[in-house]
């Protein structure tokens, strides 16, 4: 089994995604698609190390998820030894980076969403990043 690469520039960070200075939502929703289509094993490299502010933000989200809580002490164990976060593991994105979760409903309940449609999720997850 082959290791993919992506360099996803501003789309998706460790944990996160990238502001919207262009483009809508819904081309946001449909570019997050396509990645979450990438085989499970593919590193991705983001733009930005912002892993720790973003670990902040998804732990507000939903503070009793264990993975995330072991995921953050590994990145506080990384930045306190000056090492990078990234790349992360589109498998991991999956299980905690809440931008990667606008479409399941059990975390929409954790975090307070309705569930409306997949691109009225994401804006409201947005909102609350940009409002965090």
């Amino acid at each position: 089994d082959r290791e993919g690469f992506l360099f996803s520039g501003d789309t998706i960070f460790s944990l996160g995604c990238g502001r919207l200075f262009e483009g809508s939502h819904s081309q946001m929703v449909q570019s997050i698609m396509k990645i979450r289509c990438l085989p499970k094993n593919t590193k991705i490299f983001c733009g930005h190390e912002y892993t720790e502010s973003n670990a902040k933000f998804a732990f507000h989200l939903n503070p009793h998820d264990s993975l995330l809580k072991k995921k953050i002490k590994d990145i506080e164990k990384k930045r306190n030894n000056l090492l990078p976060t990234v790349p992360s593991r589109l498998e991991e994105e999956l299980q905690l980076n809440p931008f990667l979760k606008f479409d399941n409903k059990e975390y929409l309940r954790i975090v307070g969403i309705d569930d409306i449609s997949d691109d009225e999720n994401f804006r409201k997850i947005r909102v609350m990043k940009d409002e965090f």
